[in-house]
Formats: structure tokens, sequence, C-alpha cells
């Protein structure tokens, strides 16, 4: 599947969404989010793909000049499950004519010569975009409210349960759909979708460095 961001249904809403939440809570959208539930692997799959790129640049160049840095961010899933704190990153992409003065220069700032390890890694843009220094916190309550959430109703929990091999495909789709069933009864928030940043410090945030 593709996340796309900029259709104009899309961008319409977000702008409507956007002079709704800077009128009601003196808040402004910083970026978009999606996540990458690829297969458990030695690495992280955070990373802009050609879609990806393509629609941060759109949205870079209709905020930017507002004072307002936009921000993607790629959430891993998988990975997050399965070390038990949240693999995601924040990037924004760099202008079509930049050409950094590094050979194999990647998002992060580290060289790698070997290009099949480049596009594990980063996808095959790798030269076109550069990763953001992320720190995140939250308040004691809004913890304790996590930590219920993903105990008892995280739907990517059960990917981390064993299958019992004399269980027959139908029995496997029945607990599928039941487990479906439940994911969607407890209304998790999305997999993608816009951010929003308040105005407020006693608010729980991201702090995300917007310089390379």
């Amino acid at each position: 599947t593709r996340v796309i961001a900029d259709d104009q249904a899309v961008v319409n809403h977000m702008i409507a969404l956007n002079e709704s939440l800077e009128k009601s809570r003196k808040e402004k959208f910083m970026g978009w989010y999606h996540s990458h539930p690829f297969d458990l692997g030695d690495h992280s799959h955070c990373f802009l793909s050609q879609t990806d790129l393509s629609t941060q640049l759109q949205w870079q160049r209709m905020e930017d000049p507002h004072g307002n840095p936009f921000v993607a961010m790629v959430l891993d899933p998988l990975r997050t499950s399965h070390q038990g704190i949240p693999e995601i990153k924040a990037f924004r992409a760099y202008p079509p004519e930049y050409q950094s003065p590094v050979s194999f220069e990647c998002p992060d700032g580290s060289v790698e010569p070997t290009e099949k390890l480049r596009l594990e890694h980063w996808g095959s843009c790798w030269n076109r975009y550069y990763e953001l220094s992320v720190n995140y916190f939250m308040s004691t309550t809004s913890r304790k409210v996590l930590e219920a959430l993903t105990s008892k109703y995280l739907w990517i929990s059960n990917l981390k349960t064993s299958v019992d091999p004399s269980e027959t495909t139908a029995q496997l789709e029945a607990t599928a759909a039941a487990s479906w069933k439940a994911s969607a009864s407890s209304k998790m928030a999305s997999s993608s979708g816009p951010l929003a940043a308040s105005s407020s410090a006693a608010r729980d945030a991201m702090m995300i460095d917007t310089e390379p």
C-alpha cells in the first residue's frame, strides 16, 4: 500500500482543520506521520520512500515560508513492539537542487559506501532527505493510560504470540477476525495522519530539532 498525504481532498481537509485548531486550541499542524509495518529485521524501517519524499517536499514548500517547518515522521510498529520502546524517526527533505559535499552520506550523517546497505536502511532516496533529532516525553498520567492501553488493547501484541502448528487455517482466520474486531472496538488512533503542536509547554509533547 501507499501513503499519499498530498491528495487535494486531504489538503483541503487539513487546511480547514488547521484553521479550526488555531482558533480553538491555539495549535497548528507541524507535520505528518505514518508507519512502515514491514518484517522485523536487523535494522529500523524508518525511512522516506519516493512517495513519502514527494509528499514531504510539497508540504515544506507550502508551510516553510509561513514559519512552520514541516516534519515527516515514520514509525516502525513491529520493531517498537519487539523492543518495548518507540522506534520512531523524523525527517526533512533537502531542496531538489541540494548536493551533499560528502560522498555516500546517509540521512543520519553516517557514510555508507555499500549501495546495498544504503538502500536497505534508507530506501532509494537516501541522499534526498536528512534525519532530525527526536526527544519525547509524557506526564505520569499519560504514561499510565498508555501502558494500560498497550497491555490490554494494542492490536499489534497479537503478532507477538506464537502460532500453534496444529491450528487449521480456518482457526487462524477466526482468531485474526476476533482480534480485528477487538481492535476496531477499542477505537485506537489511525497509523497515519497529521501532527498537531500545542503552544502550551504544559501539554505532553514531542520535541523535534528541525536543524540538520
